[in-house]
């Protein structure tokens, strides 16, 4: 009578040549099993990982500053377009040319972009904001792998590597690194207050200046940035997580980018 050890611990000792599927776990926190319920994810590995995601989220109050968060799980189409924080809000639209595996999604670099449908514009504050985008590519070009806006400061936007090495992040006013090592790794541009704006890599800040408050009312796009209400320099860098939110402090981009990193080790795509 043969023996089977499936990857929870589950062991069979019935008759027959193979055992029967296992039972998926679930999430103690009804949010976490929302988004599983919508992806239709059945990996006991994601499913475990993704919960164990929203209770350090949770755990660390990071949650609330948080409108939008895009894991990127699930290896297709139909499961990596879902917000964690609220299934049914902000859901992505992919267009144009993606691929997508265990690691997150690529955009072609020509017409792929995803939209959010989140606009800054009356839901977050002009003075709190932020995006993130985690990139598992390491390359330089004219790619805007996320954002959007309307004129030269109602603008949230990150090119976590230009084609000269810089990168340039934009809340309400541009500014820039210079020579960025690596595009792969967790980005965010932030503004935390009136009057300040900022960017971080890998927890730590790379970048500040002075800026208007801004206020897009255009959505938010990854892949690409929504210029106007048109997709832009679109991006070729795979993305394995993205959030939308209010601005964070130091303390809270250290703790997200370490958090982040967790999540994404777990599941063999880290690059940090």
């Amino acid at each position: 009578e043969a023996q089977f050890t499936n990857n929870i611990g589950f062991i069979w000792t019935g008759g027959g040549s193979s055992p029967p599927p296992p039972t998926p776990p679930t999430c103690g926190d009804a949010t976490g099993q929302a988004f599983i319920d919508s992806t239709g994810i059945t990996d006991s590995l994601i499913i475990v990982t993704v919960c164990q995601l929203v209770q350090d989220l949770k755990d660390s109050s990071l949650w609330s500053s948080l409108n939008a968060i895009y894991p990127f799980v699930g290896g297709t189409s139909s499961t990596v377009i879902w917000n964690l924080k609220d299934p049914a809000a902000y859901k992505l639209t992919l267009s144009g040319g993606w691929t997508h595996s265990a690691n997150g999604s690529t955009p072609n670099g020509s017409t792929g972009y995803a939209d959010t449908h989140l606009t800054p514009n009356g839901l977050l504050s002009s003075s709190s904001q932020h995006i993130s985008f985690y990139s598992r590519t390491n390359t330089s070009g004219t790619y805007r792998d996320m954002g959007g806006g309307n004129g030269s400061t109602n603008v949230i936007s990150m090119a976590i590597k230009w084609s000269d090495n810089n990168g340039y992040f934009n809340v309400g006013a541009s500014y820039s690194f210079t020579g960025v090592s690596s595009s792969a790794g967790y980005f965010i541009s932030n503004k935390i207050a009136s009057g300040t704006a900022n960017a971080y890599n890998n927890g730590s800040q790379i970048s500040t200046r002075s800026s208007t408050d801004t206020d897009p009312a255009y959505t938010i796009y990854i892949g690409a940035w929504n210029a106007n209400g048109s997709a832009g320099g679109y991006s070729v860098r795979q993305v394995a997580f993205a959030t939308i939110g209010a601005g964070l402090s130091a303390v809270q981009a250290s703790t997200l980018n370490f958090i982040v990193e967790k999540f994404n080790d777990a599941l063999s795509r880290g690059v940090q």
